[in-house]
Order: C-alpha cells, then sequence, then structure tokens
C-alpha cells in the first residue's frame, strides 16, 4: 500500500498535513476562544472556495507537467496563511487565512498526487494513490493529536507559527531533495 519509490517526495506533503490538521479540527475551539463566535462554518466555506479556485487554477499546469512550480505557489501561499495566522485579530483576518489555506491546499494535493502517479509503473498506480491517501490520513491524524497537545500546553499562536516554520524547513527540503528526485526519476 505504499509505493516506496516515492518516499522522499511526501515529506513535504506530510508536514502540510500536519498543520491543516490541526486547523481543520480546532477552528471551532479556535473562533471561540479568539471571540471570532459562529465564524468556523464560514471559514470552512471559504476554505472550500479556495480549495475550489486553486484547482480551477493549476489544472492546466498540472496537466502540462509543472507539478514542482504548483507545490511551489501552494507551499508559499500556505506559509503565508501559518504567518497571518499568528497575528489574527479580526474576522476579515481569519477569512482571508481560510482562503489562502484553501488556495494553499488546492495547489498542493493534486499536484502531489499526480506527482506521485507520474513515479509509478502503469500498474502501480493504486498504489501511488494509496501512498497518497495513507499519508494523507496518517498527517490529518497526526496533526490534530499534535495540535491538541502543544495548543493546550501554549496557545493557537504557537501551534501556527510552529506550523509556518516546519513548512517552511519542509519546502527547503522539497527543493533540495524531492523535486531534484522526481524530476530524475519521473516515468511520465
Amino acid at each position: 500500500f505504499i509505493l516506496v519509490r516515492s518516499l522522499p517526495c511526501v515529506a513535504l506533503l506530510f508536514v502540510v498535513g500536519l498543520g491543516y490538521g490541526s486547523v481543520l479540527n480546532y477552528i471551532g475551539l479556535y473562533s471561540e476562544t479568539a471571540s471570532f463566535a459562529n465564524s468556523a462554518g464560514v471559514f470552512l466555506v471559504i476554505l472550500s472556495a479556495g480549495i475550489v479556485l486553486a484547482r480551477i487554477l493549476s489544472a492546466k499546469s498540472i496537466n502540462k507537467g509543472k507539478i514542482n512550480l504548483m507545490v511551489y505557489i501552494g507551499s508559499s501561499i500556505l506559509v503565508v496563511a501559518f504567518g497571518l495566522s499568528t497575528i489574527c485579530t479580526d474576522a476579515w483576518l481569519l477569512y482571508l487565512i481560510a482562503f489562502l489555506l484553501g488556495l494553499g491546499l488546492g495547489y498542493i494535493n493534486p499536484a502531489f498526487q499526480s506527482m506521485l502517479i507520474n513515479l509509478a509503473r502503469h500498474d502501480q498506480r493504486g498504489t501511488a494513490n494509496a501512498t497518497y491517501f495513507t499519508f494523507w490520513d496518517l498527517r490529518i491524524g497526526l496533526g490534530t493529536a499534535i495540535g491538541g497537545v502543544v495548543i493546550a500546553r501554549y496557545n493557537f499562536e504557537y501551534l501556527y507559527a510552529i506550523s509556518g516554520v516546519i513548512l517552511a524547513l519542509a519546502i527547503t527540503y522539497y527543493a533540495i531533495v524531492s523535486a531534484p528526485y522526481y524530476n530524475k526519476n519521473r516515468l511520465r
């Protein structure tokens, strides 16, 4: 259920999910503690709109093989979103963060899924998808668990700051290790 040859490429995907799992599962609690009562539902709708827009904007580029570019764009947007999360004091900023998180995820997720499929032989495409979704589930679950510990010990702002820093480090790893590995070993 794991495409071993794709493992050098999934680190950034995994790290993105840790932050996303924390945001997704704790947005209701965050909106209440930060005096944004009843804003969690709107947050999720705006996040979804960002995902849809990014998928529309990135589809042609992904189809043309510009996967690394889409990963860099999405990752950069996510770093900005996590950075803004550390200073969020108004509902409008919370909604901007939601939109940016959606954009970032909308660029990254289909790019990574295409990347893993492109690393697989034709008879391994199912394994490539299984690898993508296994890491998707792991990152959401661990992000929720780790996020809960960090929030209990520190606060939301600290969690988002740490997520942004770890994401920036993961982007560096991606640029040094994952992107060259993908370019060298892709089959399509």
